[in-house]
């Protein structure tokens, strides 16, 4: 999170600290006046607005990179994709595990030793017809 982003989200908190009693005990973010959730129009025009307020433009990072950016981060810190596919509303093994399983330190990992694997199999000698591989002659 860039710091500016930080400071529009501490401001909000600050905002909803200093209001009515309903807004300063409410668990959202951005609460509806009553501390409750907020309808979706009224949160997609709120987050426009921080987003302008943060600088960033729509072209560049429209609202559903959100969804892809708590993905990776949540799997570059160790999450199982069984929970981020629940916590993005997928199925376990939809494309969503395609698509994310790069962000997982440990499929890096195993994606380079399967790497390395293949090219030394290419570089050892072929035993069963005692000729070495195409990379030896």
């Amino acid at each position: 999170m860039n710091e500016k982003v930080h400071e529009v989200l501490l401001r909000q908190r600050g905002l909803l600290n200093s209001s009515s009693a309903e807004l300063q005990g409410s668990s959202y973010v951005f609460p509806a006046s009553d501390g409750g959730l907020r309808r979706l129009d009224s949160l997609k025009k709120r987050f426009s607005q921080l987003r302008d307020l943060a600088g960033i433009p729509i072209e560049f990072r429209p609202n559903y990179c959100l969804r892809d950016t708590i993905a990776s981060m949540m799997l570059s810190n160790g999450a199982t994709l069984a929970e981020v596919a629940y916590q993005l509303g997928h199925a376990p093994g939809s494309l969503m595990t395609r698509r994310y399983a790069k962000f997982i330190p440990a499929a890096q990992q195993s994606i380079a030793n399967k790497a390395q694997e293949a090219i030394n199999s290419l570089l050892e000698p072929r035993e069963e017809t005692g000729r070495t591989s195409l990379l030896h002659g």
